[in-house]
């Protein structure tokens, strides 16, 4: 058979990956094997081209590249290569935003362990 392999499709996913690995590391106290919760927010770098009104607010949904499913992918990809989770299979509930800020950028990320349905 044909041999396959898998290609980032930018080249700041393997440095963000490496970033998020990194402080999940540093944050870590366990490792979450049951189901969890994730709430992601990046805070991308508003773009120049902003209205100033806008860029004097300060923040802006952000609804231009990078898709937000490919961030969140790639960041649970690094949660899990952390091992602050055993698997991104245990991610039950996902709540990810994508925000513009003229300030700062990154990302904030929230694990909770996930209480039993009754």
């Amino acid at each position: 058979g044909k041999r396959r392999r898998m290609v980032e499709s930018s080249k700041k996913v393997g440095p963000w990956r490496a970033d998020v690995e990194l402080a999940a590391r540093r944050a870590m106290i366990e490792t979450f094997t049951g189901p969890v919760a994730v709430t992601i927010t990046f805070l991308m770098p508003m773009p120049k081209s902003r209205p100033a009104r806008v860029r004097a607010a300060g923040t802006a949904w952000s609804s231009v590249r990078p898709d937000i499913d490919k961030l969140a992918r790639s960041t649970l990809d690094a949660l899990t290569a952390s091992t602050i989770i055993s698997d991104d299979a245990r991610v039950a509930r996902l709540h990810v935003e994508k925000i513009e800020c003229s300030t700062t950028s990154g990302a904030t990320i929230t694990i909770q362990e996930l209480e039993p349905l009754k």
